[in-house]
Order: C-alpha cells, then structure tokens, then sequence
C-alpha cells in the first residue's frame, strides 16, 4: 500500500509502512500511527519524556514507528537492542546523520542485562509476551527501581514481563494504550477533508 500512495505524512515516509490510507481528490494519501499512538499514550498516561534515556528491543517496524516518534520528543538518549545488532546498529546509523541533539547507540541483545540499570523507560517492540512460554525482551534484576517498563504487546493485556516488573515494584505501560490513542488519530486523519 506504501507504494500506491500519491502523499505520506512523516511518519509514514520515516517508517516506510503505512497503516491507514484516505482516499482524497482522487489521490491516496497514506500514515503511519504506530509511533505518535505510543507516544502520545504515554504522555497521557503521565509518564514525561524530557530528559529521558530510553531503550528499545526490537529492530522491527514497530520499533523504527516508535523511534521516529520519540526524536521528535525531548529524550536525552535512545539506545536499540535487537538479536540481530546489524540492524539495531542500521537505525541508530540513520539516527544518527538527522538528529545531534539526541545521543543514540545500539547494543548487542547478549550484554542488554548488564546495561539496563542506564535507562528511564525500557520498551519491548519484539513479539515476545504473544504466548506464555515466550522468554522475558530483558531481564528485570538490574533495572533502576523507578524505571518505566513498557510493551506494545496488546494480547494478553498484562505480559509475563509486565506482571514480573508489577511485583518488583516497577511502573509499567500496556501495548493497549497505544491501540486506543491511535485509533483517535486515525480517525482525525480519516475525518481531514
């Protein structure tokens, strides 16, 4: 659908994916919301970003729509971990030739646990928490007691990392927020004309 569209919004360009499209003068114009949805659930939700040294897991297209909206926000760092580095390390690349006032790195998946006590919010994008035999993104042992623990994971509402962040302590923000707060931009978008 991407390449059918006559106009991209940002965000869409940045991701290279689109998830909704309007149909408009006779031109398709399509978005992407993946990112702005998180972003702006958890500026709802009270969770400030200023300042904030941020990790994500996951290297996919969820990932690269959350990341694009995040630079946009006033974030001190933002570190990409993935199975694959290469393309953790990709991202930050192109990260890092548009934005200098943000410090970005990526970081192998394998050395993830040694580092997490760096980081504010800590964001699973992986597929990891779909099913319950599913491992943990990261472990929690070595995470700073008032990190925010996050995932875009929608079923089941509550992950086995979540729960295990919940009982030590931590904060933590659901994958359903997300779906709620782009579904009112979409509708914005569709509602444009």
């Amino acid at each position: 659908m991407f390449g059918l569209c006559n106009e991209l919004e940002f965000l869409a360009r940045a991701t290279g994916a689109v998830n909704v499209v309007r149909f408009q003068n006779g031109e398709l114009h399509g978005a992407n919301f993946d990112g702005a949805g998180f972003v702006v659930g958890l500026l709802r939700k009270g969770h400030s970003l200023d300042g904030k040294h941020i990790l994500i897991i996951g290297a996919g297209g969820a990932a690269r729509a959350i990341v694009d909206a995040l630079v946009g926000e006033p974030i001190a760092s933002l570190t990409i971990s993935n199975r694959t580095p290469k393309k953790a390390e990709d991202i930050v690349d192109k990260l890092k030739q548009h934005y200098h006032d943000i410090e970005f790195r990526a970081i192998d998946a394998l050395i993830l646990d040694l580092e997490l006590a760096d980081f504010d919010i800590i964001i699973n994008t992986t597929t990891l928490g779909l099913n319950d035999g599913d491992p943990m993104p990261c472990g929690l042992e070595n995470v700073k007691p008032d990190a925010l623990i996050a995932d875009i994971i929608m079923i089941p509402a509550v992950t086995r990392w979540m729960k295990a962040a919940e009982k030590k302590g931590l904060k933590t923000h659901a994958g359903k927020y997300m779906l709620d707060t782009q579904a009112e931009l979409i509708g914005k978008f569709l509602g444009a004309f």
